[in-house]
């Protein structure tokens, strides 16, 4: 769900703006679909056939291309290198031609990934070359990111394999996406055309984003009380770890340029006198500057240790292992926060899952941040949080595993559902049967708040649902389509109760009853609202209830109505529940 709400906020952001009649850009959804596995144990991403049944593929798999093309209206997808149950994406003409085009009304290009196509052939073995130029064409991708059509497409066309119509297609898709994007009519005419560097993107107002993303972004995990800091010009601060003075660490990989790149330890250095040690690299396995992060603890007023991960872990082409912290920066904790003299913070950047259970656990550690990769004002707002300019409002947008969770399973094992034959307990909250280090939506203020359920209704007609659940299965819907229309309205009261003002993410998560079909979901996130909030003030948030959310994936990968009572509730451990009968 938060996946497919972010695709269709991104691409309309990038795509729509002051000319109606052209787009800014072409967004482009990749990479389609269930591309998971860069390179794993001998397994990379070029040959990968993912194996999903088509529960997941329902469920799990396609509602954010869903999402991105129906409700979005990109322009643009991307067929991804590796196979789904055998076919290779490129040349899969169901999930192009069928449901893209045919079931969600998409109107754009499809380009390969680069190589793709030479992999569908060659990697995958799927169709000789003349074979493969006609195979991808008839199933729906127009260009090809690659030299494969120029080396073998005229050959194809010469012996008759592939038809000229077919290319014919493909061209007029890409014909159509440079009209729309004003390519043929006059440059100054075109406002996107006539955008600079200067006075449309690295501007005032757009750095003030950045940083307030990253403001957004951070994830208060942990706090005994002892943070925020009080602001003291006084104060010496041990500024510690891996990723204390990272910066191009904190755009991740695949990233523009920024203008400039504010460090954990630049923006702390803005608020106290800084005494940096780096412990050790991500990879963390020569621990020769343990003694001076250790004695840098222990000689400061407050301790701020940055750990996590970086593209030495995981980038493009490459995968972790495990979710352990990497090397011995378990180890590193536990000495520096024994030794600070000082309160103690651990901050956690990474984009994937970690197991910081020791940091959670650990009395000595008095407060536990996740800040994602924060971008190019990263340092700033994590050195706001820390002294109290910033409340953090952020909630953890994955669940993170314990480090023995990959213990024999494999990472070729696409399946959502638990697969005990392969130690699969389930991906993601929504399948999970093993405890979690922390959860799907975690995450805490320095302010409390208070919520309550104060209007729902009391039973929703089954035949209703069961009639828009038909009428999904036959349009193709993967998720609440701009024309779904609300059953019925969910309202919850939330109220500041603490003593600073703040934000508060409202979270609406649903439980099916247990009638619902083998391989339901635990629960699911249907909904979120942010609202802030000044000490003692309240609101009313409303929340309108859809029939696809009360509808299950069977194990055909059809939308199902499910009789019986609903439970609905806020926030991880579904405060506030109410029930609803669906009868």
């Amino acid at each position: 769900f938060t996946t497919s709400v972010y695709a269709e906020h991104f691409v309309r952001g990038m795509q729509e703006g002051e000319d109606e009649k052209h787009l800014k850009v072409s967004s482009c959804c990749k990479h389609y679909y269930a591309y998971d596995l860069e390179y794993w144990e001998n397994t990379d991403r070029f040959i990968f056939d993912a194996n999903i049944t088509k529960q997941d593929e329902t469920d799990t798999y396609l509602p954010a291309f869903y999402s991105c093309v129906s409700n979005g209206k990109a322009s643009g997808m991307m067929c991804s290198y590796n196979a789904v149950n055998g076919i290779p994406s490129c040349a899969n003409g169901r999930i192009m031609n069928g449901i893209a085009r045919g079931e969600w009304g998409f109107d754009g290009y499809i380009t390969s990934d680069c190589g793709a196509v030479y992999e569908a052939s060659v990697g995958h073995n799927y169709a000789p070359p003349n074979e493969t130029c006609r195979d991808v064409l008839t199933a729906g991708m127009d260009s090809d990111c690659g030299t494969f059509l120029n080396d073998f497409l005229n050959m194809s066309l010469s012996e008759n394999v592939t038809s000229i119509a077919s290319v014919n297609t493909a061209l007029s898709h890409l014909y159509a996406m440079q009209i729309r994007l004003g390519l043929f009519d006059p440059v100054s005419t075109q406002p996107y055309m006539n955008y600079s560097y200067t006075d449309k993107l690295d501007t005032k107002e757009h750095r003030e984003l950045a940083l307030e993303a990253a403001r957004q972004g951070v994830v208060l995990l942990k706090n005994n009380g002892k943070f925020p800091l009080q602001k003291d010009p006084s104060m010496t601060l041990a500024v510690i770890g891996p990723n204390a003075n990272a910066t191009t660490t904190m755009q991740a990989n695949y990233q523009g340029v920024a203008p400039y790149l504010i460090s954990p330890l630049e923006g702390l250095s803005a608020y106290a006198r800084t005494d940096y040690s780096l412990g050790c690299d991500t990879n963390c396995v020569v621990r020769s500057g343990f003694p001076e992060a250790v004695k840098a603890a222990s000689t400061s007023d407050a301790t701020v240790l940055v750990i996590g991960i970086s593209t030495l872990q995981e980038a493009e082409g490459m995968d972790r292992t495990d979710v352990a912290l990497p090397g011995s920066q378990e180890e590193l904790i536990r000495e520096v926060a024994a030794a600070s003299k000082g309160p103690c913070i651990v901050v956690v950047m990474a984009g994937g899952s970690v197991d910081i259970s020791i940091a959670r656990d650990l009395e000595e550690v008095d407060a536990v941040l996740w800040v994602g990769y924060p971008g190019q004002s990263g340092g700033t707002a994590i050195a706001e949080t820390i002294f109290g300019d910033n409340n953090p409002s952020g909630r953890l947008p994955h669940t993170q595993y314990y480090k023995n969770y990959t213990i024999g399973l494999p990472m070729t094992d696409m399946s959502m559902r638990p697969v005990p034959h392969t130690r699969n307990p389930g991906r993601t909250y929504r399948f999970l049967t093993v405890p979690s280090v922390y959860r799907f939506g975690d995450g805490i203020s320095y302010t409390t708040f208070e919520t309550t359920a104060t209007q729902s209704p009391a039973t929703i007609p089954y035949s209703t649902v069961a009639q828009q659940a038909a009428g999904f299965n036959a349009k193709g819907v993967y998720g609440v389509g701009p024309t779904s229309t609300p059953l019925g309205t969910l309202v919850f009261s939330t109220k500041n109760t603490g003593s600073v003002t703040g934000q508060n993410v409202v979270q609406l998560f649903a439980i099916p009853p247990s009638s619902a079909p083998a391989g339901a979901p635990i629960k699911s996130l249907i909904g979120f609202e942010k609202v802030e909030l000044a000490p003692g003030q309240s609101v009313d948030i409303n929340f309108s209830i859809y029939a696809v959310q009360l509808c299950v994936s069977d194990n055909s990968g059809n939308w199902t109505a499910v009789s019986g009572t609903w439970k609905f509730g806020v926030g991880p451990d579904m405060e506030a529940s109410v029930s609803v009968s669906v009868q």
